[in-house]
């Protein structure tokens, strides 16, 4: 009669826990997620798929908590320097956390293979996972070879990888092959995408200072990247235009 009391708290105990680590998972916030505007996007450019557009944003909600987990995760020391409280709660959970973002990678993966109407695109959905992981990984791999975050030429080599294949992951679960607006909505997107990508080192300037990074941040100037960043936006506009006198 006590050990069924025991067993109901203990699972709203690892319940809460995994809550606060899903929710960390959630950050840094983006206009794919936990913001829902690139699946509104293509929802608004497929005839109104309500259902591939639910599909979409979850195969997003799996994708950006594994790549978020796992950047947090090989972060976790740096970011216990720099005071973050987030850091302390994954240091303290870090097994639990490793086994969630392992788990978010494959249902990704699972998810993308029973949804996605074009199922052509899975070897780009292989190297995106591969990519995304070389990203951030420093125990692994990572712990013989740099990891692609620490050094702007790789820095800048994944987002090209990784930022146009995602919307054309996306893309897929809207239409069954790649369109002239598939690759469309690719190009605005990670145009956008990319001129915020471009600022994110910044707030983690002194903590990669610190580690011997050579990211973004560090190697050019704020005004620099703030320029480049604003020229992408611009352009981004610009090709939206383009593209609708185009039809």
């Amino acid at each position: 009669m006590v050990k069924k009391p025991i067993s109901i708290f203990n699972f709203f105990t690892l319940l809460s826990l995994i809550t606060k680590i899903v929710r960390i998972g959630a950050n840094p916030i983006s206009f794919i997620y936990p913001i829902p505007l690139a699946s509104y996007v293509a929802f608004a450019f497929s005839a109104l798929d309500l259902k591939a557009f639910l599909l979409s944003y979850v195969f997003c909600f799996f994708s950006f908590t594994a790549s978020n987990l796992w950047n947090h995760i090989n972060d976790v020391e740096d970011d216990m320097r720099d005071g973050r409280p987030s850091a302390f709660f994954l240091m303290e959970h870090l097994g639990l956390a490793k086994i969630l973002t392992f788990l978010f990678y494959l249902l990704s993966i699972l998810f993308f293979l029973f949804f996605s109407k074009n199922l052509v695109l899975t070897p780009l959905l292989i190297v995106c996972v591969v990519v995304n992981w070389m990203y951030s990984d420093k125990m692994y791999v990572g712990a013989k070879l740099r990891r692609f975050k620490e050094h702007f030429l790789t820095e800048i080599l994944a987002y090209l990888i990784l930022i146009p294949s995602f919307f054309l992951l996306l893309w897929s679960f809207f239409s069954d092959r790649l369109t002239l607006v598939g690759f469309s909505y690719s190009a605005v997107l990670s145009i956008f995408y990319l001129s915020g990508m471009l600022l994110k080192d910044l707030k983690d300037l002194s903590v990669d200072e610190f580690s011997g990074y050579k990211t973004l941040g560090v190697v050019f100037k704020p005004t620099t990247l703030l320029k480049t960043s604003i020229l992408l936006n611009l352009f981004g506009h610009f090709l939206i235009v383009i593209l609708s006198l185009l039809e």
